[in-house]
């Protein structure tokens, strides 16, 4: 399908939209070009028009920005293989022609500028013949810091978007898909050690952002062979009859803690808490003496019952 070019230069594009049958965003008059976005200078509409479609013009260049507006961001390395360039100087020669549909985003990443995002709606309903779905908006990622050593999992990432660093060790779990993992891991930085599983490897590099001393992997299933960190920012159950070495809990949501008695109670280390921690009937005040800080409350609950029902 081919645009008018008339209908295009519409400056609030609402001719273009209702022609279609589809709404452009942005829908505040846009009439940015290359030199006003990089170097503050006016251009007319027509320079807007010719600079959009000459940066559209490449198919490495509208891969990059298909995926881009499917993932919000990238680094440069990740928008590089999406374009298939195996050269950095050329791939830096595209870049170059879509530096005014482009932003820089947190960590150095790029984003999709307001013009990228209007290129990014006329290619989704060129190429893949219609809009693109409107996005659920998410808050400010987590930022998990100043931990000897994190444990990552599944539940934890699923609760969205973190940046995790000053940590000494982070592991992340065997059950961490890598579609999870370049979705909802930001930026990893100012780590001694990270330890992943074999299927993750090679994306974590995508994901540092500065001083990483070593990075590992193992097969199978992880197994600590120290104490480990467990973060809670909503549910978490611990049942502490399987953990095998000593933990240290910070709690942001609700925690329950399951199968404590005297012997496994020596395991947990101890637990940082600014939520609700449901402990057995008479352990209130065993884990409180745990606690290094309690901003929180401590909850008891009848094993014993629960198990009836």
């Amino acid at each position: 399908m081919s645009f008018p070019r008339e209908k295009i230069l519409h400056a609030s594009f609402v001719d273009f939209s209702l022609q279609y049958g589809c709404l452009f965003f942005p829908t505040k008059p846009l009439s940015l070009s290359r030199n006003e976005l990089l170097n503050g200078e006016k251009m007319g509409e027509e320079d807007v028009l010719d600079m959009l479609f000459s940066a559209l013009a490449h198919e490495a260049r509208r891969k990059v920005i298909l995926e881009l507006g499917k993932r919000e961001e990238m680094t440069f390395t990740e928008m590089m293989e999406v374009s298939g360039i195996e050269e950095t100087g050329t791939f830096g020669f595209h870049l170059k022609k879509i530096e005014p549909l482009l932003e820089k985003g947190d960590f150095g990443k790029y984003r999709l500028s307001e013009l990228g995002k209007l290129a990014y709606n006329i290619l989704s309903y060129v190429e893949e013949g219609h809009l693109p779905e409107k996005k659920e908006v998410v808050g400010e990622p987590r930022v998990i810091k100043g931990i000897d050593e994190l444990v990552v999992t599944k539940e934890l990432l699923k609760e969205g978007p973190v940046v995790i660093q000053d940590c000494d060790t982070v592991v992340f779990d065997s059950d961490v898909d890598a579609e999870l993992f370049k979705r909802n891991v930001l930026s990893l930085r100012n780590i001694d050690v990270i330890e992943v599983p074999k299927h993750l490897y090679k994306l974590v590099f995508s994901k540092i952002e500065e001083n990483v001393d070593m990075v590992t992997y193992y097969e199978g299933e992880w197994k600590p062979e120290r104490s480990q960190s467990f973060v809670s920012f909503s549910e978490m159950i611990i049942d502490l009859p399987k953990i095998e070495d000593k933990v240290s809990i910070v709690n942001f949501g609700k925690l329950k803690l399951e199968g404590l008695n005297d012997e496994n109670l020596e395991k947990i280390e101890s637990i940082t808490n600014f939520g609700t921690v449901l402990v057995p009937k008479g352990f209130r005040e065993k884990i409180f003496r745990k606690m290094t800080i309690n901003s929180g409350i401590i909850e008891e609950y009848d094993e014993e019952e629960e198990k009836e029902s």
